[in-house]
């Protein structure tokens, strides 16, 4: 498993996180049922012993353990899933192409200017200066800023897929430890959704347009760095149009919808059972 939306990950990473995430959804499973008997304990003992409440408790812990080992069977496909979505999104934007082009056109402008003379060496001293902090800015900070925030997104996605299972497998227990899978859910979203935000900054960049001191303005120098300095942020910027808690609320109400159908299900059957039965007695 590996995303088509990181970069700057090497195939041993990769290959690390494929192993640890199939070890730790092993686990999960395997202290999935201790976690929903424990949480059944909990509710039977919580509502008096009631023979009535005990078999809602019963159904509900089977399809709340259903669901929850459903997500870890299919752990991998759900942030498949996820990365292509991200993937298209970029897509969209058609930055691929356009990174490149923009990285040929600065390698290709890098030092253009030539010393025309002995007279014109003055001159050229000073270009040359103006490039290389032209090349500073645009070269070091931009590009070094910009791989060193999409290594952090990547080693983040790494790190929060290999323990996605057990934030699943907690969230069985009662108490507090019901929310862990969905803000586990709302962080791990956000990781992936700093790749769309990395590349609008990174179009804006190359809308910039920025090549040699001569056509330089200094505005665009400036809104340049600007931009740069957003890679730094780019968490606070994504939140700001998924919101802190949007991957939370999506887990929940989409697990919420599942149990509640199974659960519904369930008493559908165990009704008609129990009219047939008496039919029958």
């Amino acid at each position: 498993m590996e995303y088509l939306s990181v970069h700057y990950v090497s195939s041993e990473v990769w290959s690390v996180m494929r192993q640890v995430t199939k070890t730790t959804t092993e686990i999960a499973l395997f202290l999935l049922p201790t976690f929903i008997s424990i949480d059944f304990c909990v509710r039977y003992i919580k509502d008096g012993l009631n023979e009535v409440s005990s078999k809602a408790a019963i159904i509900e812990n089977i399809a709340k353990g259903m669901v929850l080992a459903l997500l870890l069977c299919h752990f991998e496909e759900i942030n498949q899933v996820l990365d292509h979505i991200t993937s298209a999104l970029i897509d969209e934007l058609g930055l691929n192409q356009a990174m490149q082009k923009y990285l040929e056109a600065q390698k290709a402008n890098l030092e253009t200017n030539q010393a025309d003379g002995f007279w014109g060496s003055g001159n050229y001293i000073i270009q040359s200066i103006l490039n290389k902090i032209k090349n500073l800015v645009l070269g070091f900070l931009q590009m070094f800023s910009r791989g060193v925030m999409h290594a952090i997104r990547g080693y983040l996605l790494v790190f929060s897929t290999q323990i996605g299972p057990l934030a699943i497998a907690m969230s069985a227990l009662p108490g507090r430890y019901q929310k862990i899978a969905a803000n586990w859910f709302s962080l791990h979203l956000s990781f992936f959704m700093w790749g769309f935000t990395m590349a609008l900054i990174d179009l804006s960049i190359i809308q910039l347009n920025i090549k040699t001191v001569a056509g330089c303005d200094m505005l665009n120098l400036i809104g340049s760095v600007a931009l740069v300095a957003m890679y730094l942020i780019v968490g606070t910027i994504t939140g700001l149009y998924i919101g802190e808690m949007m991957g939370g609320m999506i887990f929940t109400t989409v697990t919420s919808f599942a149990i509640h159908q199974i659960v519904a299900t369930g008493k559908q059957i165990y009704k008609l059972k129990k009219e047939s039965f008496n039919k029958n007695g």
